[in-house]
């Protein structure tokens, strides 16, 4: 009896070659314990990193309101202690007007913005003995620029019990008629000096006082509303001889 022929069996099918080559992905060992007290495996194998590009942007953010309050907080303290200078010194502290005052056998020149008008005035020191002073002052406005000075007995100078400038400076402080207020010790070109906030008749201002062996010379401005760059030019104008 004849048989049909059988046809081969087929050939069995490879495996692929990448399911035998792929590495396993890469696993983490998470120590924290499971609910079961266990630790917990993750694998991590092609996870994405985490982003960190909000927290950068954060950071930023962070330093640049930093700054801009920096910045706002040194323009605010700026203009605060450098407010704008009143037009009616402008032609004196910035285009080099106003005069150069020299009064004869003073020994003494100072920029004024203006003429100033003279007239002498007394310090009392010890048992009523009195001083003769001179003062010149220049008003502008609401702003009073002025130059004082005066001759006092070395005994009135020594007798202080915080030194001869501080005699001086209260001297001085008479014959204009102002207050001292925060008095600090300075100096010019060697001799000792006094540099203060003062005040006269509802105005406030700066004042510094130089004694010169026995000679007292004060120069001041009162009403200012600009910070101390008129007291500034003042001071550094002095010139004594």
């Amino acid at each position: 009896m004849a048989h049909a022929p059988v046809a081969p069996a087929a050939p069995p099918r490879p495996a692929p070659v990448a399911a035998f080559n792929a590495a396993p992905p890469p696993v983490v060992a998470d120590l924290r314990p499971s609910e079961r007290g266990q630790g917990r495996t993750v694998a991590t194998g092609s996870a994405a990193p985490a982003k960190r590009s909000g927290g950068l942007l954060s950071s930023m953010g962070l330093l640049i309101a930093v700054l801009i309050a920096g910045t706002c907080g040194y323009v605010g303290w700026y203009k605060l202690s450098h407010p704008p200078v009143p037009a009616e010194l402008k032609p004196w502290l910035e285009q080099g007007q106003g005069v150069t005052y020299a009064p004869q056998g003073a020994g003494l020149s100072v920029s004024l913005p203006g003429t100033p008008a003279e007239h002498g005035a007394t310090v009392t020191i010890g048992r009523g003995t009195l001083l003769a002073a001179r003062v010149a002052e220049s008003t502008v406005g609401d702003h009073i620029v002025g130059v004082a000075w005066l001759s006092a007995p070395p005994s009135s100078l020594t007798d202080d019990a915080e030194g001869p400038t501080h005699a001086a400076a209260v001297m001085a402080s008479q014959a204009v008629g102002f207050s001292l207020d925060v008095p600090q010790s300075a100096s010019y070109h060697g001799l000792g000096a006094i540099s203060a906030e003062i005040s006269r008749s509802g105005l406030d201002g700066d004042g510094f006082v130089i004694l010169d062996g026995t000679r007292i010379i004060v120069v001041y401005v009162l009403g200012t509303t600009h910070g101390t760059a008129g007291f500034d030019h003042l001071r550094h104008s002095l010139q004594l001889s």
